[in-house]
């Protein structure tokens, strides 16, 4: 009584699910020509939708004689649908991190492996009952390869979980650290979601756990999109402002906080000479530098500017600043050395004194900036 009550009640939790990933398809959809991770995204939300459309057309189909046939070939397309879901998430996951290198056509038909052997497994499965089975009054059963087939689709969600959670840890990555959370996050609900449903038989756990881990992706993305600069990744003025404003009510006992301005020089003359294209590469090149600069050191770093960018530091004291200030310019010159021409960039720093606020904040250290471009020019 208990399986039929629950395999019975899955219809309208499966059907919530379609109709939710049907939205997000809706709000996400990006041209699926495309290779990037909005698109593989997109991918991955219709390849869902099959995911649990099929499970929820062979639950109709279950304990019905007449239908044995179709029902066998509902769970074979599922199973194996189940099976590409999360290697595709494990794609995602290196796209959105850029961790994706496509020349490496070698490790990624390695990955493929498994993840074939499980669809031939499923296919078979119609047939030979492996990974499950529809007996002849058509009642739905496990076969004896369900739980390997279930450790390996679980493997799939587990690497890259631990990728991403590795990433959080390094310091290198620091300015990345809430997009890396967020995205390790989304593992638990999927393995959530098998969890429940080894626990307990008809119920569509990973189908939930699949729809909550792509919904909470996208309202990150929303989220970012919001308060992050699109050419260069980091945070915009909006976000800047916020920050520094809590930063500004919460100046720290045993450090001093500054606010660093830095302009990129003659990004006019970089866009007239060799056009647009490479101007933008030098800003996105710039913010490359700022996140291996300042990002280990967990400052705050934002683009407020066409060629503008800020950087929140909490150091012992001026020197200090300036020594972050001197390696952000060493850098930047030793990182364009192969681009089209040398980059470099003006500065001014000011630190945060009780009672201060933003503008005047901005005034002190832009009067340092002015003054040294003055001095350039």
């Amino acid at each position: 009584m208990v399986g039929c009550f629950m395999i019975s009640n899955s219809i309208p939790i499966l059907i919530f699910c379609i109709c939710v990933l049907a939205l997000l398809w809706s709000s996400a959809y990006v041209p699926l020509r495309g290779d990037g991770p909005k698109a593989y995204f997109t991918k991955i939300v219709i390849v869902a939708i099959c995911s649990c459309l099929f499970y929820a057309v062979s639950t109709l189909y279950d304990n019905n004689k007449d239908l044995v046939s179709l029902n066998r070939v509902l769970n074979g397309l599922y199973f194996s649908v189940s099976a590409v879901l999360p290697m595709m998430w494990l794609i995602y996951i290196a796209k959105a991190t850029k961790a994706y290198r496509p020349e490496k056509v070698a490790l990624r038909n390695v990955l493929r492996v498994p993840m074939g052997i499980l669809v031939v497994l499923s296919i078979a499965s119609i047939w030979t009952g492996w990974v499950f089975s529809v007996d002849d009054s058509g009642v739905y059963g496990r076969g004896p390869l369900y739980l390997p087939y279930t450790a390996v689709v679980t493997l799939y969600v587990v690497v890259p979980m631990l990728f991403t959670l590795h990433r959080i840890f390094d310091k290198h990555y620091y300015a990345d650290r809430t997009m890396y959370l967020s995205l390790a996050s989304y593992g638990f609900f999927a393995l959530w979601g098998v969890a429940l449903e080894i626990v307990y038989e008809g119920l569509p756990a990973s189908a939930m756990g699949i729809v909550f881990t792509l919904l909470m992706n996208h309202l990150a993305y929303q989220r970012s999109q919001i308060s992050t600069d699109s050419l260069t990744g980091l945070n915009n003025r909006g976000k800047l402002n916020s920050y520094m404003s809590i930063a500004l009510e919460n100046i720290p006992e045993d450090k001093k906080l500054f606010l660093v301005v830095l302009d990129m020089n003659n990004l006019k003359q970089i866009n007239n000479q060799y056009g647009y294209k490479n101007g933008d590469k030098a800003l996105v090149l710039f913010s490359v530098v700022l996140k291996r600069v300042c990002g280990p050191k967990g400052y705050f770093i934002s683009r407020f500017g066409g060629d503008e960018f800020a950087v929140i530091a909490k150091c012992n004291d001026e020197q200090d600043c300036k020594m972050v200030v001197d390696e952000i310019k060493t850098a930047l010159a030793n990182a364009s050395r192969k681009f089209a021409c040398a980059l470099s960039t003006s500065a001014g720093y000011a630190a945060a004194v009780e009672d201060d606020n933003i503008p005047d904040l901005f005034s002190r250290a832009d009067r340092m900036l002015y003054a040294e471009k003055a001095g350039k020019a």
